[in-house]
C-alpha cells in the first residue's frame, strides 16, 4: 500500500470527512486513526458507512480493531489493506 493509492486517497478522503479538524497533511499510513486522526467511537460508525459508499461494499470496522492488541495503534496503513482485502472478498 502506497499513499498514492487509490484507495489511500479515497479512505483519506473519508478520514477529512469525519475528522475536518485533522490538518491533510497529517494523515499518512502510519497514522495512529485514534491518537493522530481523532477517531473515537462515534466516528468509527460514522466512518464505516462512509467507506461501505465509498467503496460499494460491507464494512465493519470494529472487526478490525478487535485484531489490534492495542487500538490506539491502528493506523492509516492497516485500515487501508483491510478495506483493500474486503473489497477483494467482495
Amino acid at each position: 500500500m502506497t499513499e498514492t493509492s487509490d484507495f489511500f486517497t479515497r479512505v483519506k478522503e473519508a478520514i477529512i470527512q469525519v475528522s475536518p479538524e485533522v490538518p491533510e497533511d497529517r494523515i499518512t499510513s502510519e497514522s495512529s486513526l485514534i491518537l493522530d486522526l481523532n477517531i473515537d467511537s462515534l466516528k468509527i460508525a460514522e466512518l464505516s458507512v462512509i467507506l461501505e459508499e465509498l467503496f460499494d461494499t460491507y464494512i465493519f470496522l470494529p472487526e478490525l480493531i478487535v485484531k489490534v492488541e492495542d487500538p490506539s495503534k491502528l493506523t492509516m496503513g492497516a485500515l487501508v489493506d483491510y478495506i483493500q482485502e474486503e473489497v477483494a472478498a467482495g
